[in-house]
């Protein structure tokens, strides 16, 4: 269950923040996953050099903001799944059952990989305290406040099912695997009512203030770039 931890652990979200602007992180963020989802759904058999781009441009960031041993672990358990679908695709296709072509099958799995590492990337480029912030200034302070705490709990609760499902399989067998729900329903309830408890005695945390740099003038120049370099290869790069 390793693999399930090492893909949870990445999606707890720093603590410190990143020496570049959070407009330009969030906007570029923002950019690359409205991009490949119009990908995805426009451009199902196209968009293969654009792919490429945002996996390449993902990997670049992630590496320079994060542990390369913990992006290639947390990206074991996704491409799992992803084998899994691109060889039952494959034997159906084997078999003489209709099934997308294998450059189809091959992209919408590269597709997906480029999702999962811009969505990744939100979690390891922006703190939980700027996220808070920006939603504040939003307008929407107190879904900020709620969506934090459940962004905090959640490593936890994937932690502890990982822990209950080791120890049912250790002890009952992989036969009863299912058994290991009981104890996670008791952890989750557990958790969530120390957590209510914390809210309702000492009230949410206040939101702090980040001192929030603007754009500069290279932080424009290479968000202008990456965009556009997008959206070119989208558009006019088959």
């Amino acid at each position: 269950m390793s693999i399930f931890k090492d893909f949870f652990n990445f999606f707890i979200m720093q603590k410190r923040g990143s020496r570049f602007s959070i407009h330009f992180r969030f906007l570029l963020l923002l950019t690359l996953l409205v991009e490949i989802v119009v990908s995805i759904t426009f451009f199902k058999d196209s968009n293969i050099l654009f792919t490429v781009y945002v996996v390449g441009i993902s990997f670049a960031i992630l590496f320079a903001v994060s542990n390369i041993r913990k992006v290639l672990n947390a990206l074991k358990l996704p491409l799992i799944f992803v084998l899994i679908g691109f060889v039952t695709m494959l034997f159906s296709m084997i078999m003489g059952y209709a099934t997308p072509s294998l450059k189809t099958i091959i992209l919408s799995s590269a597709k997906l990989t480029a999702l999962f590492l811009v969505i990744a990337l939100g979690f390891q480029w922006i703190s939980l305290r700027e996220f808070r912030w920006v939603l504040k200034k939003l307008g929407l302070g107190k879904i900020g406040s709620l969506a934090t705490v459940a962004l905090a709990v959640m490593p936890v609760l994937m932690y502890l099912y990982s822990d209950a499902y080791i120890a049912t399989l250790l002890k009952l067998g992989k036969n009863k695997v299912h058994k290991a729900l009981k104890p996670i329903i008791i952890h989750a309830a557990l958790l969530s009512r120390d957590y209510a408890q914390a809210i309702y005695l000492y009230g949410l945390p206040k939101t702090i203030q980040i001192d929030m740099k603007r754009f500069d003038v290279k932080e424009l120049l290479l968000f202008l770039a990456i965009s556009l370099i997008g959206l070119a290869l989208q558009l006019l790069v088959p």
